[in-house]
């Protein structure tokens, strides 16, 4: 994904691969947090939040929560994304942008009990 700052301060996203068209929309920021994942599997919001994209990523020792000390996995599955989810390594700072309609549908499934995740949740501008 690339990301264009425009003159109004907005950005225009673009996805996709060259050979097969660009899709580029301009989204902004609904919300950001941070959100304790444990050593369980949890929503990353239990509230209905249409968007875009959600970026999450693992807490540096500048954030409150402080640095992780194991891997996080992300996708859809309630009940645990030890099969299919994507890695979030514990010093992967610069996050995942995780294409989703809603964030209510985003889960986390952690495998420590101090870990955590900071994220941004994007919609359309």
């Amino acid at each position: 994904m690339s990301v264009t700052i425009e003159a109004d301060g907005s950005r225009l996203h673009r996805t996709g691969r060259a050979d097969i068209g660009t899709f580029a929309a301009s989204v902004e920021q609904d919300s950001q947090g941070s959100k304790v994942v444990g050593d369980d599997t949890v929503p990353l919001t239990t509230s209905d939040i249409p968007c875009e994209y959600v970026w999450i990523a693992a807490p540096t020792a500048n954030h409150t929560a402080g640095v992780n000390t194991g891997n996080i996995l992300i996708g859809t599955a309630s009940g645990g994304n030890e099969a299919g989810g994507i890695t979030l390594a514990n010093d992967r700072y610069e996050g995942i942008a995780y294409p989703i309609k809603n964030a209510n549908l985003v889960y986390l499934t952690g495998f420590n009990g101090t870990d955590n995740v900071e994220y941004q949740i994007f919609k359309k501008a």
